[in-house]
């Protein structure tokens, strides 16, 4: 079993995880491993089996961490979604290998944020360009770091130039802007 570690509450580390596990051809061999609330809904999941967080691990990184290297402890490999040392630095001494889909973040913070040290990554597939201090940490801590398109193979049969959806989540003021 390939888990998937999703761990955003919201829409969007759970769709690219889909598309990623389709990209990778992975779907029928994976879990979720989240805390969204979307994840029952197999209209996002596609029916992949999901592992729910229990909710009091939100804020207790070392509960979090020994919980996380109990369910990995079977686990073929963990593919991390974006944050490569976690949320909150859980992801440390797992004994099994790891890949992880990276995505821009605010490295900066999030290194100051989560100073841990980064794991060993197997693969690394970027599906946005990186910041160069970014991709560079993630090259000094894989085996290889690869572009991985997650553009859908058919296009919709709707007129999407009629239409508009921005999802962003914050900070509030890019919110406002957008």
């Amino acid at each position: 079993m390939i888990l998937y570690y999703a761990l955003g509450g919201g829409l969007g580390h759970l769709t690219r995880g889909r598309r990623v596990l389709e990209a990778l051809g992975l779907t029928r061999d994976a879990a979720f491993v989240t805390a969204s609330s979307y994840a029952r809904d197999p209209r996002v999941t596609g029916g992949i089996p999901v592992v729910d967080v229990p909710p009091h691990l939100e804020r207790n990184g070392d509960a979090h961490h020994a919980w996380l290297c109990d369910i990995a402890r079977d686990a073929e490999r963990v593919i991390l979604d974006t944050f490569p040392c976690g949320i909150q630095g859980e992801v440390y001494g797992l004994d099994v290998p790891m890949d992880l889909v990276a995505r821009l973040l605010r490295w900066d913070e999030y290194r100051a944020a989560v100073p841990n040290p980064l794991p060993h990554f197997d693969t690394v597939w970027h599906i946005e360009d990186l910041v160069p201090k970014h991709e560079a940490a993630l090259r000094a801590h894989s085996r290889e770091v690869v572009p991985l398109d997650l553009t859908p193979a058919s296009t919709p049969t709707i007129p999407i130039e009629n239409y508009w959806v921005v999802v962003h989540s914050g900070p509030q003021d890019e919110v406002r802007e957008l």
